[in-house]
């Protein structure tokens, strides 16, 4: 994370069994969450943003256009995985 001023490297909550956590130890930052371990993990979920297919819309798979209408609550809700993908955030109150 890097929140206006040096890159800091922290994690929280529980661990997934997939997760690669001798990586988190290695010295340099950069080292320690690299490009190719955020694509192992998103596939892990399912989600797979690095590759073409995953933006292909289809009527089983529609395309969502968000806009910044209002100021989220705070603390803003939070939505499972699943929830997201059933489009719950998006479904009128």
């Amino acid at each position: 994370m890097n929140d206006g001023g040096r890159w800091v490297f922290e994690e929280s909550g529980a661990r997934y069994p997939f997760e690669k956590i001798e990586n988190y130890e290695l010295p340099r930052k950069r080292d320690r969450f690299t490009r190719e371990l955020l694509v192992q993990y998103l596939s892990e979920f399912g989600i797979s943003p690095f590759f073409d297919e995953f933006y292909v819309t289809s009527p089983d798979s529609p395309a969502v256009l968000l806009e910044n209408c209002k100021r989220w609550p705070n603390p803003a809700p939070e939505y499972a995985l699943a929830e997201v993908k059933a489009g719950l955030p998006w479904k009128k109150q």
